[in-house]
């Protein structure tokens, strides 16, 4: 599970997958033991489709940033340490279809706006 370096070739490194034109399409790093915040780099990887972060030590806050997604298809965060609402703007993310939130200690209501997502095909949320 290493492989992340400052140089070379991006897509060779562990949990990462690219387009043919070299653009990061899925970041999946489950059980990867990362500790720390969901940083505002994620959020530049607007072509991403598939984002999962399941199974680390990641806590903090869902940004509202994570709406710069737009391509963003499956967003899975569960078994985290999250402490936070869920941000109204993943309401925007209209190509998710799979979103789990769960096993984090989130606070607050699931946001309505989340019922504006067409492509939702499976839902899960719940804290603790």
């Amino acid at each position: 599970r290493h492989g992340w370096v400052e140089q070379g070739d991006h897509c060779l490194w562990y949990g990462v997958s690219c387009s043919y034109d070299g653009l990061v399409g899925r970041l999946l790093l489950e059980g990867n033991q990362l500790n720390g915040t969901m940083t505002e780099v994620l959020f530049a990887l607007s072509s991403m489709s598939s984002l999962s972060l399941a199974s680390n030590q990641i806590y903090g806050s869902i940004s509202p940033e994570i709406s710069k997604l737009t391509e963003l298809e499956e967003l899975l965060l569960t078994n985290v340490k999250i402490t936070s609402t869920i941000p109204t703007e993943l309401g925007l993310m209209n190509q998710l279809s799979d979103l789990k939130i769960y096993s984090a200690q989130l606070s607050g209501m699931i946001p309505s706006e989340i019922g504006s997502l067409t492509n939702l095909g499976k839902l899960e949320i719940s804290g603790g």
